[in-house]
């Protein structure tokens, strides 16, 4: 029973993985249509990155629509007015911000 049990729970955990990366994006391009999504939504954003700032190990970028994107890649290079286009998941713990899953400029 506990074998059948951990199975389901695998299987289940596989769907919901696989539905977060095949599922569209929605795609927003205001601070306004952010606040109305919830918590754990696939978002595609774009925009220029008109303020950067640089931590040890991660990046905020704000666009030139008002919206805070977070990274966690601390190698690449400067974004700063560059225009960038970027696939993320809205964060609301502390601040709405959107978790950057992959970026492209």
């Amino acid at each position: 029973m506990r074998k059948v049990a951990l199975m389901l729970a695998l299987i289940g955990m596989v769907l919901l993985a696989a539905n977060l990366y095949l599922s569209k994006p929605i795609e927003i391009s205001s601070q306004n249509q952010l606040s109305k999504l919830q918590d754990n939504q696939k978002v595609s954003v774009s925009g220029k990155v008109i303020d950067e700032n640089i931590y040890s190990n991660s990046r905020t970028l704000i666009l030139d629509n008002n919206l805070t994107l977070y990274c966690n890649c601390n190698n690449l290079q400067t974004l700063k007015e560059k225009n960038i286009q970027a696939i993320g998941i809205i964060d609301t713990f502390q601040k709405t911000k959107i978790n950057i899953l992959k970026i492209k400029w």
